[in-house]
């Protein structure tokens, strides 16, 4: 920056800071960026055009399990690297960090904390495969 800049920012910056809102908001303003309004305003006209293609016919509707089915070829599950081991690898990590804790801490308290989270993320594990059993069927069982 040249000395004119550093000046003017050196004066800037011991304005109040009430008037360097001010002047934050003017500038901002003065990019030419769209403010929340005239956002909302684009989605609102956006919602419209889209009703009127839907109802002129010029869209139609593609039903739910139709997208599902073609979205589901595309699935893949991670069976590489860490998930050919440990599938996940995440909560193992955490339970590693708790191991580790009660090393160093040496308490029974961090042990009883331990078993208790040990057993919340063999519950959370359960339940996330049976989801995923649940959503992705075949592709997920292989």
């Amino acid at each position: 920056m040249n000395e004119l800049s550093d000046k003017l920012l050196q004066e800037v910056l011991s304005l109040p800071s009430n008037l360097r809102t001010i002047l934050i908001d003017k500038l901002i303003e003065s990019l030419n960026i769209p403010t929340h309004k005239e956002i909302d305003d684009l989605w609102a006209e956006e919602a419209e055009q889209r009703v009127s293609d839907i109802n002129s016919g010029k869209v139609k509707f593609i039903p739910g399990e139709k997208v599902f089915k073609e979205v589901r070829k595309e699935i893949n599950v991670i069976k590489t690297d860490v998930f050919a081991r440990i599938r996940h690898p995440m909560y193992f990590g955490s339970i590693l960090t708790y191991v580790c804790f009660i090393i160093l801490s040496l308490s029974i308290v961090a042990l009883v904390i331990f078993i208790a989270i040990v057993i919340f993320y063999y519950y959370l594990c359960r339940y996330e495969e049976n989801l995923l059993i649940e959503k992705l069927g075949y592709f997920f069982e292989k």
